[in-house]
């Protein structure tokens, strides 16, 4: 007994060693492509293209576990425009672990500190996507007066939750606290450096295809460096708290709560993908709702408009990145106009 023992626990060992080498080896393959800047004794991955000339600069925010190269379809067509930047979140992609909470002002204090550190000319045209949503319209709401305009991209409604059919609801509630059961295996799996041996096993956190700009294998191995699995349990474990302060934000402001600033609101043509055991008069009365939020996150302003992009599940950027493209250069160009 003791002999197999001994076998199986230098298995282990030899096993733990070459995920170690295997992690190091995919580091060193994929590195930074833009610079890590200090925020306070953690670093966050700030990456820039193009030139601001006449401003605004577009800053994208991307869905709940999704790197800064997610936007990597959209960052190209914005460039030709004006100086677009993405900063990974904390903990994801190649942006280091954050002491803080992961609520959503938490991570719009710090999106905020990077820009200003690395200086990145404002204003800002803020472009969200899914939980990035929610971060674009918090920043809007608190700090007007650094914003030029808003594109948000099937956007997270802080108030879907409390609205969405009674099992669409216990569903979304149930998964936000299991988050860090669910995602307990492959967390383990990516520390011990199985996902860098086998790429294949990373799991599909995107909900949609990954574009050949983004790449496939890159973004498989931030996720199997730890790229963002920690961070997104932690985001979702306070995903209540996220839209409360969202929703006291948008009440503290008003009626119309970002005035006359320009914003378009993308919306997706497909309906949602949900999990399973929900009926499917609740899937199109949930269907029905999402339009129905965006709608109003549209009507947050006097200049919003609303659109629906045929052809795209959730991540239109991935599907459509034509359309978030024409969506930001209209927002830039009337931002630009008004001087």
């Amino acid at each position: 007994m003791i002999p197999i023992l001994v076998v199986a626990g230098g298995v282990a060992a030899a096993g733990a060693v070459a995920g170690q080498v295997a992690r190091r080896r995919m580091a060193a393959r994929y590195p930074a492509p833009g610079r890590m800047i200090d925020i306070g004794g953690y670093r966050l991955h700030l990456l820039c293209e193009g030139e601001t000339m006449g401003g605004p600069t577009v800053v994208l925010e991307g869905g709940l576990g999704d790197p800064g190269i997610s936007w990597a379809a959209v960052m190209p067509g914005v460039a030709q425009l004006t100086g677009v930047c993405v900063v990974d979140r904390a903990g994801s992609g190649w942006s280091d672990a954050s002491p803080r909470p992961r609520s959503v002002e938490v991570i719009v204090d710090e999106l905020r500190a990077a820009l200003a550190a690395a200086q990145v000319p404002g204003p800002y045209v803020l472009v969200g996507q899914s939980f990035g949503g929610l971060v674009a319209r918090l920043f809007a709401l608190r700090h007007r007066e650094e914003v030029a305009g808003l594109v948000l991209v099937d956007a997270t409604p802080e108030d879907y939750i409390e609205r969405a059919p009674e099992s669409v609801r216990l569903t979304w509630e149930r998964m936000n606290r299991l988050a860090g059961p669910m995602f307990a295996l492959p967390r383990a799996l990516s520390a011990a450096g199985v996902f860098a041996l086998r790429p294949s096993l990373v799991p599909g956190l995107t909900g949609g295809d990954i574009p050949p700009e983004v790449g496939l294998d890159r973004y498989r191995a931030l996720i199997a460096l730890g790229g963002g699995l920690k961070a997104m349990t932690a985001t979702m474990k306070l995903m209540d708290a996220s839209r409360a302060q969202v929703r006291e934000a948008r009440m503290a402001a008003g009626e119309r709560p970002l005035g006359d600033l320009p914003l378009v609101v993308l919306t997706a043509g497909e309906q949602a993908d949900l999990p399973g055991g929900i009926p499917p008069e609740d899937q199109s009365a949930n269907h029905e709702l999402w339009r129905q939020l965006h709608r109003e996150l549209a009507a947050e302003s006097s200049a919003g408009r609303w659109e629906v992009v045929e052809g795209s599940g959730h991540m239109i950027h991935h599907a459509r990145p034509d359309a978030v493209v024409a969506a930001i250069r209209e927002v830039v160009e009337t931002a630009r106009g008004r001087g």
